[in-house]
């Protein structure tokens, strides 16, 4: 798995190995998620196909000779940016919906060529292949700190070349792609050592082609488990995550909420703590009564050390058709498990909520996401 990737770099900034040939190759990468603001490996992955470029200074990629057309137009874009050559670089940048002319492109140039110093100083470092869609990496040194990491999206545009994109917080699935080629290309020690799973019993491996853009694709590989569970009126469940999940919400049921509270790592508790502060006692018991109405658990997904539980509340709860929810689960390093994550937001959480890019109901997470028959039994 580390072979494509340790060609990268020897060491993230200054020294790198140069690879062989710039071939694609299929790699498997970690899926960062996060414990409120720290980010953690889990066990799940994407796989793409990887072209390593052994990190050339933009002159010598902008000089090479044998480049394919979705290269050539990075190899374009990039020249043009570094020129400051704004009529060039729109014919890139510009929306092809919109046969005008785009007006924020000169905006985009000039923010740009100040943020990542003119770029000069860049290295390209590879391209991940997303269906009809590539994502150049590249990278500004800024000494003594880490370089800057950012990437463009390249995708061809029938009869019109190619448009690209920067990758931002408003492509959150490019963006979650874009943080896993980063931390493993400055932490492969650590993403590789600490994503080792421990699967639980039970659990099945899932495969969901996961839709990033026009025929652009990203495959999510990971562990899940179908249920179907009430969690306030059913009994213990077997295993020890819905175990201990139907055991925290029987704690808020009954109104014991220091415990349920205890639940929860320190920073989503103290979120709840404000928000139970903020009501009065007519509006405390509204709260309550409406998280107890109904909470139907339809599948877990195991992303060790988070487990992600899906589900839908109210008084439709059991219904396929629900809203589809969730919670995570973290286990601690030192085994405990904790509801975290509350009012926490990632791009793997971005991701969840976009129903372009998943489920949102309990009957299309079986038949979109995990593949099975609309009817299908736990």
């Amino acid at each position: 798995m580390m072979r494509c990737l340790i060609s990268i770099f020897l060491v993230f900034g200054s020294i790198f190995m140069v690879a062989p040939a710039w071939s694609f190759e299929p790699i498997s990468l970690v899926v960062p998620g996060h414990v409120e603001f720290e980010t953690t490996p889990t066990s799940m992955r994407f796989e793409m196909e990887w072209q390593d470029y052994g990190a050339p200074g933009l002159e010598q990629f902008l000089t090479r000779k044998s480049l394919d057309p979705s290269e050539a137009a990075f190899a374009d874009l990039m020249g043009s940016l570094r020129a400051g050559d704004v009529l060039r670089a729109e014919k890139l940048l510009r929306d092809p919906k919109s046969a005008a002319s785009d007006a924020t492109v000169p905006r985009k140039v000039e923010r740009w060529r100040e943020g990542f110093a003119g770029f000069r100083n860049v290295d390209v470092v590879g391209r991940a292949r997303l269906g009809e869609v590539d994502l150049f990496l590249w990278q500004v040194a800024r000494p003594p700190k880490e370089p800057y990491l950012r990437a463009f999206s390249l995708r061809a545009v029938e009869g019109d070349g190619f448009y690209a994109e920067m990758i931002s917080s408003k492509t959150p699935a490019r963006k979650m792609v874009l943080e896993a080629l980063e931390k493993m290309l400055r932490e492969p020690v650590r993403y590789e050592a600490q994503a080792v799973s421990r699967p639980l019993p039970g659990f099945e491996t899932y495969r969901y082609s996961l839709p990033l853009d026009l025929g652009s694709r990203v495959e999510l590989v990971f562990r899940s488990k179908v249920v179907d569970f009430d969690v306030l009126g059913g009994s213990a469940p077997d295993g020890e995550i819905l175990s201990f999940y139907h055991d925290t919400w029987r704690r808020f049921a009954a109104g014991d909420y220091e415990a349920f509270m205890g639940r929860y790592t320190p920073g989503s508790a103290a979120k709840i703590r404000g928000r139970l502060e903020e009501l009065t006692a007519d509006q405390k018991k509204a709260f309550h009564q409406a998280l107890v109405d109904g909470r139907h658990v339809w599948a877990v997904v195991d992303a060790d050390p988070l487990y992600v539980i899906f589900h839908s509340t109210g008084k439709n709860a059991s219904s396929p058709e629900s809203i589809l929810r969730y919670d995570t689960v973290v286990r601690l390093p030192s085994g405990e498990l904790k509801m975290t994550n509350h009012y926490y937001l990632s791009y793997f959480d971005a991701m969840l909520r976009d129903k372009h890019l998943f489920a949102t109901t309990p009957a299309e997470l079986r038949t979109r996401v995990l593949g099975l028959g609309p009817g299908s039994a736990p």
